[in-house]
């Protein structure tokens, strides 16, 4: 399998903002970009894996970690952008994923929080605005969601048709078309959950930024459930320096949390969302595409002539070993 020349792209992208709600593979996604040497303005946090205080935290940590200066952390949204359908009579406000990653969202792992990262923790009510002057400063934007796609979607409505003067390519992580899901309700017929995490906390606002005119770029669960190492890999991943040990700790620890109870391998989400639309762009078709917003399979994509277009990420399972490996190569692992 050949991937677009590593150095070409280094040398393009220059002002990248990743949209985080950082857990294990959100804090990969960060050391990768910082690795890559994108051009990583800002880093947004979100609700999703965790409360968005937990979710930030983390995010300071892991963004101290790469050495980065001049990378600011802005506290995002809290909450998604509509009531979630599956509890409106509760005062539960998303499905988090604690269970999975450990109450804080980062498996237990405790990060230092120093001061040489700066956070921005705006009001409530200046929120959108303030993230958009943000946008405004670093642009042009390539914008990367690796969480829930509220903080996006209410830039979309900020900018409404300007968007695309700011904004000029997104990024995300999420959805599942062809395949079951991996959160949600179970589908009565086989047992199967119906939709991906990050488009089932906010799938009001995967549509809100599929229909911005920006090209949206996905990488959806049907890739990344096969982007995965054994425990047996992760025992021999290298460890060299301070952010080696650290991506190597945070792996096994997710064994110990919940690898190895569940039968679920370590997978990369997160870094495969900033990684191949930037190095493997041949393998992305274009589909017309929704995420589904009634009871139905909430939180689901599905493909439809009334969907908005997009890139969908699509590969053989032949491709998927040789996009491992460059991960690994990538993060310093191997």
């Amino acid at each position: 399998m050949t991937f677009v020349s590593k150095p070409l792209y280094t040398s393009c992208v220059t002002n990248l903002i990743l949209d985080v709600d950082t857990g294990e593979d959100d804090a990969l996604a960060i050391l990768l970009a910082a690795n890559l040497k994108l051009g990583l303005k800002l880093v947004v946090t979100s609700y999703g894996n965790s409360v968005v205080e937990n979710t930030t935290r983390n995010t300071v940590g892991v963004v101290a970690l790469t050495g980065l200066k001049d990378c600011p952390v802005f506290k995002g949204a809290p909450r998604p952008s509509h009531k979630h359908l599956h509890f409106l009579d509760s005062e539960k406000e998303w499905e988090s994923a604690e269970d999975f990653l450990g109450g804080d969202g980062l498996c237990g792992i405790v990060l230092p929080t120093p001061s040489s990262v700066p956070v921005i923790t705006p009001p409530e009510s200046e929120r959108v605005e303030q993230l958009a002057e943000l946008v405004k400063r670093h642009a042009p934007i390539h914008y990367v969601v690796t969480g829930p796609c509220t903080n996006l979607a209410e830039l979309c409505s900020y900018f409404g048709s300007d968007i695309g003067k700011y904004i000029t390519k997104i990024s995300l992580m999420g959805g599942a078309l062809n395949i079951a899901g991996n959160s949600g309700p179970r589908d009565p017929r086989n047992g199967n959950q119906f939709a991906e995490f990050n488009f089932y906390c906010d799938p009001y606002a995967a549509n809100e930024v599929f229909k911005c005119g920006v090209p949206v770029y996905i990488v959806a669960w049907d890739t990344t459930f096969r982007l995965t190492i054994p425990i047996s890999k992760a025992m021999t991943l290298k460890a060299r320096d301070k952010k080696t040990r650290f991506i190597r700790n945070l792996i096994i620890r997710f064994f110990k949390i919940y690898g190895l109870k569940h039968n679920r391998e370590f997978e990369f989400n997160d870094p495969a969302a900033v990684w191949l639309p930037l190095f493997a762009p041949a393998q992305f078709k274009e589909r017309r595409l929704e995420a589904i917003t009634t009871a139905n399979g909430f939180g689901r994509l599905k493909e439809t002539s009334n969907g908005s277009p997009v890139f969908f990420h699509s590969c053989k399972n032949e491709h998927i070993q040789g996009i491992i490996h460059e991960l690994l190569e990538a993060l310093h692992l191997n």
